[in-house]
């Protein structure tokens, strides 16, 4: 028989080999029947383990444990009575409890000082221990509960000590003795998850505890759950308390069809959780006609018989007996689901002694399946199979004309979540079904439904929260960056408000999960504004995106600001909300396909241009309270006018896009103020302010970055100029560069006198057209591939990125006298005119709109300038997926391809081709 335990049960194989006498003594002593509890405590107590250290303790439970999984391994190979086996794992089982138990009461009194402790705590097997049915690898479930009356006191000797805190250490030593992983192996995995409240509650109560929460809050998987309950170690008194007291719970006097549906419900989701899982494998306790679908069929009868037959037995073979016996059943049901049971707990042990690992799949797909058939007793596969699909339809045929059919599918959170977070199950599932970092996505589950704040869920909010995670991983699995996803959704949820308002919405319109999933994949900034201020969430039910203006919404930030100067602070937060609330409803249905590019431009041009109207006018207002307004020498009031350059001046503001202003006053003089201050320098300030109010950093991020390089002489020129100086300087010094800036320039707030002052001066001086102009801003272009296009995927400044559109559609337009801003406006004005050709006006058009799509996309990630696609790695496949692309690669390959037809048109252009 050693040469056959050696041979299937590889796990002992080398204890074995290092005693093979030892062993073979093991097994003389082994009888034919079961070891009694009771003797194996009185043995063992004979070798003083409660005087042990610790360390020795644990070795001597685990030495324990090994020499009867040697007998167990023989009964198995012996193909013994099944109830041998399980009554020798049970046994095993309830005597390591019950030394651990002893051991921990002792170290406990030694603890805290005491003489004597109350010896009133029990343990509850549940489930297969409860039944006195282990399988050969299984966890043991249990309760830890104990006869009180009230929170006695035990000791107050240094501290007042509750008879409840004494036995939660007990229960927590217990735990680590028999699951801690030595050099020896651990005893068996101790799950107390099933406790009232789960991993949240607390490891031991009272009866009285019990009893209350099973009244008050259990569920219907609780009362199947103490069905199968039975004592396995301590106080026997407190184990029948306990007993007398949940069976109100466990067995009501009235049931209804409600109440059956409920429970095949929760066998309909383990068997979900299963298919997902397993695939086609063949699992015996989950797979179709398997274990579980036999227990639950004897449980619900038992449940639906109580109060004629009062059969409490949580032994599946037993109630069924029970149950055959008082024609509950009939004869040949009894002897299919029997015969059925007997059949997959043969396969179970058979797969779980090979490593003592456990697993409940038939390992078709191990190099030792044709080992593990025979000992299982098949001498063919085909003989093999051919009895598991008769054993397994059989069965299922059975449940399902009791049930009533499969009923219907299964929600995604429904087949990942239980009542029980099995996080090796739901990681599990995850890999079947292809999701990225499923380890990582398992912890933030656990944390988002069972972490601190779902100590104040209810179970109808947790329900909402499984629906709404499942539906997530359903529909965002394809995201390469899921577990930042579940993140947020994570810290969203959090809030009660935003978890109904979701749940309302999905209700609505599913499609909002692919929406809010898209957001949270694609960028960090859009997703920091929902998580700052839930509201931003109205947006959602808007079917029309946003069409935002300059005039439009500088008329919503006078309304909903205070009044200049009367609360700065207040202000600066205020704007900067409604700042974001602004971006937020165009980046969202860009993101989601509901607005085009040029749409986004627009709307961002419109919210920045107003923004830096109610910026100047507002920090204006403030300076001519204290300096007085500025006039010019001849007493006349001298206004400014601000003039937006670059992409504010275009209308082609990208997220995260820099303001480029000049500010022209309208001339010399002094402000008429007590604290007087000349023209120049009473600009000067508002300058020096507008950008503080629009760049300073709060708790709500920060209003534009301001470039004012752009202005007459550069960064070496003054801040603020005169308006006839700068007409003079456009007419006598502007370089061809600076007509190019030129010639995106608009005046976006001032008094309309000067704003028409600057056009006229901005139409002459592009009226201009010096010699050479071409060359120059060819030759410019060269340049720039030297100093600035050596990175190929920079799409503003790489051979054939939108530089060379903008130098190709600025040079056309300089050289024929076009004074449109806007790039792609221009190219429809140069087409139309016959200023372009048709094959150049497609290239350069529908590059222009690719560069800009991507631009947008990649500065939505984290709201911050970048024109370079990334070079590989995660944040490429999230900027193609959210692109649309199939793989990183399409994306790659769309951008060479615009860029090679890029700079070939701009080439034509410049040649006149």
């Amino acid at each position: 028989m050693i040469e056959e335990i050696r041979k299937h049960a590889l796990f002992l194989r080398q204890w074995i080999d290092h005693d093979p006498s030892g062993a073979e003594r093991l097994l003389q002593n082994c009888s034919g029947t079961p070891p009694d509890r009771d003797s194996e405590l009185v043995m063992l107590e004979e070798r003083a383990p409660y005087g042990l250290t610790e360390k020795e303790f644990l070795s001597f439970l685990r030495g324990y444990k090994r020499a009867e999984y040697l007998k167990i391994c023989a009964r198995e190979l012996s193909n013994e009575k099944l109830e041998n086996i399980t009554a020798h794992l049970t046994v095993a089982a309830q005597v390591t409890l019950e030394l651990s138990l002893r051991y921990s009461l002792s170290s406990a009194a030694r603890l805290y000082g005491l003489d004597e402790y109350p010896d009133r705590l029990c343990v509850i097997g549940l489930g297969k221990l409860g039944g006195r049915e282990l399988n050969f690898s299984s966890d043991i479930d249990i309760l830890f509960v104990y006869d009180s009356n009230g929170e006695e006191i035990i000791s107050d000797t240094s501290r007042e000590l509750t008879i409840h805190e004494f036995y939660c250490d007990v229960a927590r030593k217990v735990s680590e003795l028999m699951s801690t992983v030595t050099e020896d192996g651990m005893v068996f995995r101790v799950d107390q998850r099933l406790r009232p409240d789960g991993e949240r509650g607390a490891l031991a109560l009272s009866v009285d505890g019990y009893a209350f929460y099973y009244e008050s809050y259990g569920q219907t998987w609780e009362r199947m759950m103490l069905l199968k309950s039975s004592w396995a170690a301590g106080s026997k008194n407190a184990a029948v308390r306990f007993t007398e007291a949940v069976k109100p719970f466990v067995y009501r006097r009235s049931l209804d069809r409600a109440f059956i549906e409920e429970m095949v419900q929760v066998l309909k989701r383990a068997q979900g959780r299963a298919k997902a899982r397993y695939k086609e494998a063949k699992n015996v306790k989950l797979g179709t006609g398997g274990l579980r679908e036999i227990e639950f069929f004897v449980q619900i009868l038992q449940i639906m018989n109580y109060s004629k037959y009062k059969i409490t037995t949580p032994n599946t073979l037993e109630a069924l007996g029970s149950l055959r016996e008082r024609d509950v059943i009939g004869k040949e049901e009894c002897d299919i689901l029997e015969g059925a049971y007997r059949f997959y707990r043969n396969l179970e042990h058979k797969a779980q002694m090979e490593n003592e690992a456990q697993t409940y799949t038939v390992p078709e797909d191990s190099p030792n399946y044709p080992l593990y058939l025979e000992r299982c007793g098949y001498s063919s596969d085909e003989q093999f199979q051919k009895e598991y699909a008769v054993r397994s339809l059989s069965v299922s045929a059975i449940f399902s004309a009791f049930t009533g059919g499969d009923g219907d599918e299964l929600t995604a959170g429904e087949v990942l979540f239980d009542n029980v977070y099995d996080a090796a199950e739901v990681e599990g599932i995850l890999r079947r079904w292809n999701v990225a970092e499923p380890e990582k996505c398992t912890k933030i589950l656990y944390h988002a439904l069972y972490g601190q704040i779902s100590n104040y869920r209810s179970s109808s909010e947790s329900g909402i929260l499984k629906e709404l995670f499942g539906e997530v991983i359903k529909r965002g699995a394809v995201f390469p960056n899921i577990a930042l996803v579940l993140s947020a959704y994570q810290r969203l949820l959090i809030h009660h408000t935003a978890m109904y308002m979701l749940c309302e919405m999905y209700l609505s319109n599913p499609e909002i999960i692919d929406r809010l999933n898209r957001i949270f994949a694609a960028s960090s900034y859009l997703t920091d504004i929902i998580l700052n201020n839930n509201g931003v969430l109205e947006h959602f039910f808007y079917t029309e995106p946003p069409k935002v203006t300059q005039e439009g919404f500088r008329g919503q930030l006078r309304e909903e600001l205070p009044p200049p100067g009367e609360d700065p602070e207040e202000e600066y937060d205020r704007i900067r909300i409604i700042h974001k609330d602004a971006l937020f409803s165009v980046g969202y249905p860009f993101l989601n396909g509901d607005l085009d590019v040029t749409g986004v431009m627009a709307s961002l041009t419109g919210i920045a241009r107003a923004v830096t109207d109610i910026a100047f006018s507002r920090t204006f207002e403030t300076l001519v309270l204290r300096y007085g307004t500025p006039r010019t020498k001849e007493g006349a009031i001298s206004d400014y006018v601000v003039i937006a350059m670059g992409k504010l001046g275009s209308g082609e503001m990208s997220f995260a896009s820099d303001l480029d202003l000049i500010v022209l006053y309208e001339d010399d003089g002094a402000a008429d103020g007590v604290n007087s201050l000349t023209n120049g320098e009473f600009y000067h300030k508002l300058v020096q302010r507008v950008h503080a109010y629009l760049s300073a950093v709060t708790a709500h991020g920060y209003l534009y970055q301001i470039d004012m390089n752009l202005r007459p002489s550069g960064a070496s020129g003054a801040l603020v100029t005169t308006v006839p100086s700068y007409a003079w300087y456009q007419k006598n010094n502007a370089m061809t560069w600076e007509k190019q800036a030129l010639l995106k320039a608009k005046a976006i707030c001032g008094k309309g006198e000067l704003i028409e002052r600057f056009e006229n001066i901005r139409r002459e001086a592009l009226s201009v057209v010096a010699p050479g102009l071409e060359k120059d801003i060819y030759d410019m272009r060269r340049r720039l591939d030297k100093e600035k296009g050596r990175n190929p995927l920079d799409m503003k400044f790489a051979p054939g990125g939108f530089t060379d559109i903008e130098f190709a559609v600025q040079m056309l337009c300089l050289r024929n006298g076009e004074t449109e801003r806007n790039t792609k406006a221009a190219l429809d004005i140069l087409l139309e005119k016959e200023l372009i050709t048709r094959r150049n006006y497609d290239v350069l058009g529908k590059g222009y709109l690719f560069y800009r799509r991507v631009e947008n996309v990649m500065r939505l990630h984290e709201n911050r300038p970048s024109t370079r696609i990334p070079s590989g790695g995660a944040l490429l496949s999230q900027l193609a997926s959210v692109l649309g692309y199939q793989s990183p690669e399409q994306l790659l390959a769309d951008y060479n391809a615009h860029r090679r037809a890029v700079r070939g048109a701009f080439e034509r252009v410049f040649s006149k081709g």
